[in-house]
């Protein structure tokens, strides 16, 4: 852990709400964006971001430092996630993606507008894929392909070994896949030029 994430965790649990408001400053953008690739929905990922950091507030006091604050924040965020889905069952509608999509374009409105809209295409791409994946191939997805986390990272996360995760994590990319080709076909047939991030999150490579 860095010593300045160290020393913000020190002072959080020893009561200090601003190093608290500064730990939530830092990584609740990433909590919201897991949430959101999870569920498919800002204002059921903002309920998700607000129970994680209740949680954590709570549960500070247990943080032993064993690993990366971001790694425990994570896994909080991955279990509030995946109850949320079971208990609520979300099913999220093509106009609500393409809702989020352009919210997302209009929050990066710069650049040229045919890369803008090929980046909204892509992204409405991504997330119904991710929203007809099982849930437990999709938060693999997300942590690897979207959060960037790290195998050893995701193996604490989520509780398992690194072999575990990587029969796992070949299963998840391979459902990804399946989900995603029929979303790869229409790009293509609309002659949309995706860029290589996107690209690079549509093919799993």
């Amino acid at each position: 852990m860095e010593q300045d994430e160290k020393r913000l965790v020190e002072k959080a649990q020893a009561g200090d709400l601003d190093a608290f408001g500064e730990l939530y400053e830092r990584f609740s953008p990433g909590v919201f964006n897991l949430a959101l690739r999870m569920v498919g929905s800002r204002e059921d990922a903002e309920d998700i971001r607000q129970e994680v950091f209740l949680r954590a507030h709570r549960a500070l006091k247990d943080f032993k430092g064993e690993a990366r604050f971001s790694t425990w924040l994570y896994r909080i965020a991955a279990n509030v996630a995946l109850d949320e889905i079971r208990r609520r069952k979300p099913t999220v509608s093509a106009d609500a993606l393409r809702e989020e999509s352009r919210w997302e374009a209009a929050a990066d409105d710069q650049g040229d507008p045919q890369e803008q809209l090929d980046r909204s295409l892509a992204r409405e791409a991504v997330q119904a894929a991710l929203m007809a994946m099982p849930p437990h191939y999709r938060i693999l997805v997300v942590l690897k392909h979207i959060e960037g986390l790290s195998y050893e990272e995701i193996a604490a996360v989520l509780g398992c070994t690194l072999t575990s995760l990587n029969v796992r994590l070949h299963r998840a990319r391979e459902s990804f896949r399946k989900a995603i080709g029929p979303h790869l076909q229409g790009l293509e047939e609309s002659g949309s030029d995706l860029p290589t991030g996107p690209k690079k999150n549509l093919a799993l490579y």
